[in-house]
């Protein structure tokens, strides 16, 4: 009896899942470099709807600045366009300002601040001009203690 229950023993401890049961590999990041430096902020503009991107200024992989031409002629519409945008795209604090025919969006995703003005006009644009920044924002700088009189 003793026998046959080591037995059993050894064949369930030694049980090995069917391989279609078996945890699948992991897998590499995609982002080919192996670092973990994020991407460019260009990659994080959000899509704007009804709007026509005219411009983009790409200053660095921390800064741009793009320009759109909304369809709409009224600035107040184009300003609640953009704000929904953002918010269905992740974008937090999401705030607006402005009245009449200039307003202004701002929202935050991670470490990335979106700024918007909306409104004015331009050839190429027969609707309402947006201008959009987005900016990777800078580790706040720690200014280490000191013990002499400031003078």
């Amino acid at each position: 009896m003793r026998a046959a229950l080591l037995a059993l023993a050894l064949v369930v401890g030694c049980k090995v899942d069917k391989p279609d049961k078996q945890a699948p590999p992991p897998t590499p990041h995609a982002t080919g470099s192996g670092s973990s430096a994020p991407g460019p902020v260009e990659e994080l503009q959000p899509e704007l709807p009804g709007a026509k991107q005219l411009q983009v200024r790409t200053k660095s992989d921390s800064q741009m600045t793009a320009i759109w031409c909304m369809d709409t002629s009224e600035g107040r519409d184009a300003v609640v366009k953009v704000a929904d945008a953002l918010r269905a795209d992740g974008w937090t604090d999401v705030s607006t300002r402005g009245a009449a025919d200039r307003f202004g969006v701002a929202a935050n995703k991670g470490d990335v601040r979106f700024s918007g003005t909306i409104g004015g006009r331009d050839q190429a644009c027969s609707g309402t001009l947006v201008i959009t920044t987005l900016a990777r924002l800078a580790a706040p700088i720690k200014i280490p203690p000191t013990t002499e009189p400031i003078r």
